[in-house]
């Protein structure tokens, strides 16, 4: 497994332009979510009607959201999933010709801590609140090196995403029926679930997620986000979205094994959002965790949070 370092203008697009200067739409991959906390259940909360860089939209009561989340979290197999220790599973992120990681992660989901073994003999550890990385990187690494942390808790927050929305300071709200863009099928309407965050929850509670969910199956599809950090406001931030894929069960739990990085601000010529990269999973397995799986390695330099 191959840990990759970004370096220069594919990181400045991954964080957005405005963190790392100007860089150009077209060179421009999808954007990572920010950290959050573990995932913990918690009733749903009502959101507010209005917040920084999202559409002013009716208020709505929080039943209908949570009925929602039920859908959710039942297609999802979240009862089954939360009774699992932990997840591991390879995966590889390409962005055109760039392997942004291939790696081999270990994830704790109820205490948020992940390992990262790459192939190059990088090794991240995520302890739920600090991030550790040997070897220590170079002291004098290039303008928009991505910070370690970074890598640990991306891929980990997409692919638990369904098992999230009710973790404490999380506000959900539905949004009328819309169709997906990037669907390869028919257009047909799906469910939208918005999630939002109350101030103070992570590092970047102006954020934003837009859940697609099928109408029939309940699979959370695709999700439309933004990323704020870095940025004055959330109305500067573009949006991405992700597109999930090839789910297969795995001790009974859906587990896409492929998603599609897309740019729905950037349309194609014919139609529909343009792709920036994809993902593939393999060997997911649920497994038992060892505590010194998540200790400090020997030699390792602690990495700081964003910002």
């Amino acid at each position: 497994m191959r840990l990759t370092c970004l370096r220069g203008s594919i990181l400045s697009c991954l964080l957005g332009a405005a963190c790392f200067g100007d860089a150009s739409p077209q060179g421009s991959p999808p954007m990572l979510p920010p950290d959050r906390p573990a995932t913990r259940p918690a009733a749903p909360t009502t959101l507010p009607a209005t917040r920084p860089g999202i559409p002013s939209l009716p208020d709505v009561t929080a039943p209908e959201a949570a009925r929602l989340r039920e859908r959710i979290e039942r297609r999802h197999a979240a009862d089954r999933f939360r009774g699992f220790e932990g997840i591991r599973f390879d995966i590889t992120v390409r962005y055109d010709d760039t392997v942004l990681i291939d790696a081999a992660i270990v994830h704790d989901p109820r205490r948020d801590r992940t390992r990262i073994e790459g192939a190059d003999g990088t090794l991240i550890v995520f302890d739920g609140t600090r991030c550790w990385v040997s070897p220590a990187p170079a002291p004098d690494p290039a303008p928009g090196a991505l910070p370690p942390r970074f890598h640990a808790r991306a891929w980990t927050w997409f692919l638990t995403l369904p098992y999230k929305l009710g973790d404490p300071g999380v506000f959900l709200a539905t949004e009328p029926r819309t169709t997906l863009p990037g669907d390869a099928g028919p257009p047909r309407l799906h469910d939208v679930l918005r999630v939002s965050f109350e101030r103070g929850t992570g590092d970047t509670p102006d954020d934003w997620y837009r859940l697609y969910v099928d109408p029939t199956e309940s699979t959370v599809r695709a999700a439309d986000y933004i990323v704020t950090f870095g940025r004055g406001s959330a109305a500067d931030a573009p949006r991405s979205q992700i597109l999930f894929e090839d789910h297969r069960l795995i001790d009974g739990v859906p587990v896409p094994h492929r998603w599609r990085f897309l740019s729905p601000e950037e349309p194609q010529r014919i139609a529909g959002p343009r792709q920036r990269g994809h993902a593939e999973l393999r060997a997911v397995r649920f497994i038992r965790l060892n505590e010194a799986q998540f200790q400090r390695p020997e030699g390792a330099v602690e990495a700081p949070p964003p910002g």
